[in-house]
């Protein structure tokens, strides 16, 4: 698995911010249940994703089950 993360340096406070999540899974077989999980910077707030995550910190993303040799984008 690799993972790439694409958004903006800086913001100002109450702005909402968009990063775009870019994985995928290079190796021969399937990655079954895949996660990704994260912390956010001091004073952010996690709002949401597409599919949905826990809003927790650390922020879980379930990822699935990525086929092997594919590439997948969500903002």
């Amino acid at each position: 698995m690799w993972l790439s993360l694409a958004g903006p340096a800086s913001t100002t406070p109450g702005a909402t911010l968009i990063y775009t999540m870019t994985y995928g899974n290079r190796g021969g077989a399937t990655a079954a249940g895949a996660t990704i999980s994260g912390t956010l910077p001091a004073g952010l707030t996690f709002i949401r994703a597409n599919p949905p995550s826990n809003a927790g910190t650390p922020v879980d993303l379930n990822l699935g089950n990525p086929r092997a040799k594919s590439d997948r984008s969500r903002p």
